[in-house]
């Protein structure tokens, strides 16, 4: 009896402590945002993007822009001109691009359902793995995903409503798109909206000439100089996969959202084909646009992950659609799928901390054992709504792997990139930045250049075997191995481990293993003999 009644003063305590769920949002959105931040202000740069930096800051200080390098350049560079030369400068403009993308992709989501799927789009959209990815690393396109669901949303305002700013804004968004990444910025949109009109017969408003025709206008004025630009040249980075490759791209990129959104495509596919396509009570340009887009995709030689990404805020939209509107037993099944995906990536991080890149600093620790305990709560909280219990739990999950990923792994990881550290030494031996080069052909190591906050050019090895004047170069093992077939006398200065962190290699987090997934680069100097 005494214990019965101690668990009754305990619900009652607890039924009376009872947070709202609106407080729940906004303490996620507070960490969300500190992780966004962290990301911006980190002085870092993976290997892949300092690549791109390193790009930019030729041409800023070359002051040779080409019409061809794209608006991705061009922004940095202006970024460059205003802040100075920094990762932070470097990664302002796509950081801004992410907030664009979020407001359009709550203003779609508003228009074709609700106000409340607007917002659970944006959560979903702003706690996936590749959001917050992208806002620290310019390559995966965020400024293209972002004009390309700001096009879609006015050009469904333009069937709606018919109004000419509307036109325009889609025109430009449609022309920024096409020089950040190509034509998929111009007919993604244009396949949306034209399946807006299909499925809601809206014949003669889809088919006002003189709104299109504005679009079309100020869309080609913004794209011709690119169309002229890119003329002649020829696309020298190929990657050819399997084509199973955007699936697990998919996967990994819409974390903790994945099964989510699989599940709503299984419901809809057994929906659509009870109800068929043109069925109005449901709209279907924001499932069946990702999936043309994949296949058309698909069909292309060249494949990169980030090409995917551009689909994203739509399958967001769809994603919220389908879970604020599905029954209670699918609820129910999501939840046991979120609870195992959940259980699967706590056990992976736990893995990751304790025994791959064991945590050593004390704030970082506090944080992840806090997000745990926050993360494990909601997976078996049972006083929330089953609709609020799955945006929750999964939404806990994301920032708990997001605070990891960007307070943990990446500065850890950033640790083995030679780049920071060679440049740190060459700075503290005053090593003139006006005479050090990249061996061409060999070993790049672009993030060097980048943290001196010099253009370092390239010198062939015929130029290294013919130069009158001592110099210093940077290479890698191999670029070593041919300066020494060469008259000439080599000095080794600096030399610093060296692995890629923008790939995650399952050797490199073995410890065992981890020598052999490293390896060097060098700061030479090199004098004729």
């Amino acid at each position: 009896m005494q214990s019965k009644s101690i668990h009754l003063l305990l619900e009652t305590f607890l039924e009376r402590i009872r947070i709202p769920v609106r407080v729940y949002y906004a303490i996620f959105a507070c960490v969300l945002g500190a992780i966004y931040l962290q990301g911006l202000m980190s002085p870092l740069l993976l290997q892949d993007a300092a690549r791109d930096a390193a790009q930019v800051l030729h041409r800023y200080k070359t002051g040779q822009y080409a019409v061809s390098d794209g608006i991705v350049v061009w922004l940095a560079g202006m970024s460059f001109e205003l802040l100075g030369i920094s990762a932070f400068a470097f990664r302002l403009p796509s950081f801004l691009a992410t907030l664009l993308c979020l407001y359009a992709t709550y203003r779609l989501g508003t228009l074709l359902y609700t106000k409340k799927t607007g917002i659970v789009a944006t959560i979903m959209l702003a706690s996936s793995c590749w959001f917050v990815l992208a806002c620290n690393d310019p390559r995966l396109d965020a400024i293209l995903t972002a004009c390309i669901v700001c096009a879609a949303w006015q050009m469904v305002l333009l069937v709606a409503n018919n109004r000419g700013l509307h036109a325009v804004m889609a025109g430009v968004a449609m022309g920024i798109g096409y020089s950040a990444k190509g034509s998929i910025a111009v007919w993604m949109p244009v396949l949306v909206v034209g399946l807006y009109i299909l499925q809601q017969r809206s014949w003669r408003k889809g088919m006002r000439l003189f709104p299109w025709v504005v679009v079309a206008a100020v869309t080609l004025a913004l794209i011709a100089p690119m169309i002229y630009g890119y003329h002649g040249q020829v696309n020298r980075f190929v990657k050819r996969t399997g084509p199973v490759f955007y699936l697990h791209t998919f996967f990994r990129a819409f974390l903790p959202w994945s099964l989510v959104c699989i599940a709503a495509y299984t419901k809809e596919i057994s929906y659509r084909f009870r109800k068929g396509l043109r069925n109005r009570k449901r709209e279907i340009l924001t499932g069946i646009a990702p999936v043309i887009a994949v296949i058309m995709l698909t069909l292309l030689s060249t494949k990169w992950p980030h090409y995917l990404h551009v689909t994203f805020p739509l399958l967001a939209i769809f994603t919220a659609a389908f879970l604020l509107r599905c029954r209670t037993r699918t609820k129910d099944r999501l939840i046991v799928s979120q609870q195992i995906l959940a259980t699967l990536v706590i056990i992976g991080i736990i893995v990751l901390c304790d025994y791959c890149l064991p945590v050593r600093d004390l704030p970082t620790m506090t944080g992840i054992l806090i997000l745990l305990s926050v993360t494990v709560f909601f997976l078996f909280e049972n006083s929330l709504g089953r609709t609020s219990k799955v945006i929750l739990m999964s939404l806990s999950l994301g920032v708990f792997l997001f605070f990891v990923m960007t307070f943990h792994y990446y500065p850890e990881a950033l640790k083995f990139q030679a780049g920071r550290a060679l440049a740190a030494r060459a700075a503290a031996r005053k090593v003139p930045v006006d005479n050090v080069y990249s061996l061409a052909g060999f070993e790049a190591c672009y993030d060097f250049g980048f943290y001196m906050k010099a253009d370092i050019p390239l010198r062939t090895v015929a130029q290294v075997a013919t130069s009158p004047a001592p110099h210093y170069l940077v290479t890698g093992p191999e670029g070593l191995e041919q300066l020494t077939t060469l008259p000439v006398r080599i000095d080794t200065l600096e030399q610093a481990v060296n692995y890629n962190a923008s790939s995650f290699n399952i050797g490199f987090l073995d410890p065992s293993r981890r020598r052999e997934m490293l390896s060097r680069r060098y700061l030479l100097h090199v004098t004729p003999e």
